[in-house]
């Protein structure tokens, strides 16, 4: 038998694709949820971490066990013709699936209901015509930018100091008469 039959046959990539789907949409409701709480970046990093570490150990253990009624067995002890793979091989498909539908409406949720949050009162719309905020007047046409408008800063007047002697010399000064 040749390897790519046995891994097809012992659930391996099945295994393998539940496996990352499973991770990636733990890390986007660990990012969601750290983000939040305002949690330092090394624990995001640590989770990640353990998922990339946790790969090929689940690659393994799909390798070297088989599930059976019985429960967990190691894959030398369960006889092939009582092997219940096709049956684990549906189990794992319908989570797959259910992995990929959580993944498709965290999609359709971070494309669509987050942008109708970010719009702000000053936001610019091309379908609200060109003078923005409906066609207000005293509205700039212009979406409002990412940096604070810099307003030059009023000083208070300077005294001018003149480059020639003045005609009072202090007494420190020689008289110029």
């Amino acid at each position: 038998m040749s390897l790519f039959k046995e891994l097809k046959r012992r659930n391996v990539f099945r295994v393998g694709i539940a496996y990352l789907v499973g991770a990636w949409v733990l890390a986007q409701v660990a990012e969601l949820l750290l983000s939040n709480f305002e949690a330092p970046a090394v624990v995001m990093k640590s989770i990640l971490v353990v998922l990339i570490i946790g790969f090929p150990l689940a690659m393994f253990l799909a390798w070297a066990y088989e599930l059976t009624p019985e429960g967990i067995k190691p894959e030398a002890e369960v006889d092939r013709h009582q092997s219940i793979t096709s049956q684990t091989g549906r189990k794992l498909d319908r989570i797959i699936i259910a992995f990929l539908v959580i993944a498709l409406g965290y999609f359709a949720w971070d494309k669509f209901a987050e942008k109708g949050r970010e719009k702000g009162p000053n936001t610019f719309s091309s379908a609200e015509g060109e003078r923005g905020q409906g066609g207000k007047r005293g509205q700039s046409p212009f979406p409002p930018t990412p940096f604070p408008i810099m307003q030059p800063k009023s000083h208070p007047p300077r005294k001018k100091r003149a480059l020639t002697p003045s005609k009072n010399p202090s007494p420190s000064c020689p008289s110029s008469t």
